[in-house]
């Protein structure tokens, strides 16, 4: 199984044991410069869209956080329209995630945990990604 086939697997997995609708469209676009992402989560086209050769760059750890990272979006549904709220969904959706981690996949939370704060510390890591680090700097788990 391809990474990103264990990504779309574990997702709908995770929506079906949360009670989220498992059926939410999932697309496939290499173009997107992103790992993967919920979007439109404020209306009803909701979909969420995956780069294979992103996620094909991801350990197991990064993997699983990722796949709870954008089910976190989904749960928390938070508007996402300015920066300063942009920051905060990511923050929620982080910590939803290693909150979901920690009690079921303790050795790959304590992996991803590792990883991200080598990550973080990284000047091109912030530059490329500055959204999510000035969410994650905000991660106790993460300093």
């Amino acid at each position: 199984m391809t990474k990103g086939e264990e990504f779309v697997h574990l997702f709908k997995y995770w929506c079906g044991r949360l009670g989220l609708d498992e059926n939410i469209p999932i697309h496939k676009d290499n173009r997107f410069d992103c790992h993967a992402a919920v979007v439109d989560y404020n209306n009803e086209k909701i979909r969420l869209i995956y780069n294979t050769k992103k996620l094909a760059k991801w350990s197991e750890a990064l993997l699983m956080c990722g796949v709870l990272h954008e089910i976190g979006h989904l749960v928390n549904n938070l508007p996402y329209e300015t920066e300063k709220e942009q920051i905060y969904s990511e923050y929620r959706a982080e910590k939803y995630s290693l909150n979901l981690m920690k009690i079921n996949y303790p050795k790959l939370y304590k992996e991803a945990i590792k990883e991200f704060k080598h990550k973080l510390k990284k000047p091109s890591w912030e530059k490329k990604n500055p959204i999510h680090y000035k969410a994650f700097i905000k991660i106790k788990e993460y300093q």
